[in-house]
């Protein structure tokens, strides 16, 4: 085993701290979240691969999970391109799921794609099964249409927002990208390359460059584009406040009312995303204690029937 376990030992170890700051600091989505915990579960098995004592028929199961894992992860990827790239098509999504789930079927339970596994000295490498050119097929191909989904929505964005969500998701897949096409390229040439060893720190490297533009802007955050979500609804809301503003500059009290009605719709959204719990909600919002939010209430003629559909 050597030393070269270390570099996926390490990878994992960082995926695990990233997840506990994203899920302790409520900084990433649970798209963000499903990522990682996926990659992790990946980089596990990658890891384990490392591993001797285990017996044969346990090293064949894992190395058949690595794949599946591969697969999944892909198509993780894509449905999260997709998403960032404002590309709605439930036709696509789900015909590269079905592709995946056959795939992966195919793997778990027959020799077609994956026909065993055997040692390289220092880790495992598969046997190729008659089919194994149709997993390589599926990776090049998804390999190319994720970045391929998020240059068009770059492209084609129709708002700010939209093209930094597709910029920042780019520029966080390159090294994943490119390291998976050169472990490609390397397994297809039939070349021995340690990828258990590289894939890992490219994964890691995105995850962390997605929960940093994530902490900021929130990019992957599909709440806001789901149709009866409370975000949407409350992004709805604040561009038609906004609107009414914009409409009604020559009224003497437009402006106080603009900043009234702002401050009634955060307090509204803060309310419901904490089920009414006044306390909760002044904590989010920063004030010194609920008795602050009540008087802002009180200001903004907020009747206890309106707190109450909370």
């Amino acid at each position: 085993m050597e030393y070269y376990f270390i570099p996926a030992l390490i990878a994992l170890l960082f995926k695990l701290f990233i997840m506990k700051e994203a899920i302790g600091k409520n900084v990433g989505s649970n798209a963000v979240i499903s990522l990682i915990l996926v990659f992790a579960c990946h980089n596990a098995i990658e890891l384990i691969g490392y591993i001797r004592f285990l017996d044969d028929q346990t090293v064949s199961t894992l190395f058949r999970t690595y794949y599946v894992a591969s697969i999944l992860g892909l198509l993780a990827l894509a449905g999260y391109s997709l998403t960032m790239a404002n590309l709605h098509s439930p036709t696509l999504l789900i015909i590269i799921t079905a592709v995946a789930l056959v795939l992966s079927i195919l793997v778990l339970s027959s020799n077609s794609v994956i026909a065993g596994s055997q040692s390289i000295g220092y880790s495992i490498t598969a046997i190729k099964g008659e089919y194994y050119s149709a997993f390589m097929l599926y990776a090049l191909l998804m390999l190319l249409a994720i970045p391929s989904s998020l240059l068009y929505g770059f492209l084609n964005a129709s708002t700010q927002t939209e093209l930094a969500r597709c910029l920042c998701s780019l520029l966080a897949l390159v090294p994943l990208i490119v390291t998976s096409i050169v472990v490609w390229i390397f397994k297809t040439l039939e070349v021995e390359i340690n990828s258990a060893g590289i894939v890992p720190i490219a994964t890691t490297f995105y995850l962390y460059f997605l929960i940093k533009s994530e902490s900021t802007h929130h990019i992957t955050d599909f709440r806001r584009y789901l149709p009866f979500s409370l975000e949407r609804r409350s992004a709805k809301r604040f561009v038609e406040i906004a609107d009414s503003y914009a409409r009604s500059t020559n009224s003497t009290n437009a402006y106080n009312e603009f900043r009234d009605a702002l401050e009634r719709q955060a307090i509204f959204y803060t309310l419901e995303k904490c089920n009414g719990n006044v306390s909760q909600a002044a904590a989010m919002m920063g004030l010194a204690n609920r008795s602050t939010l009540y008087s802002m209430m009180s200001r903004l003629n907020i009747t206890q029937a309106e707190r109450d559909q909370f």
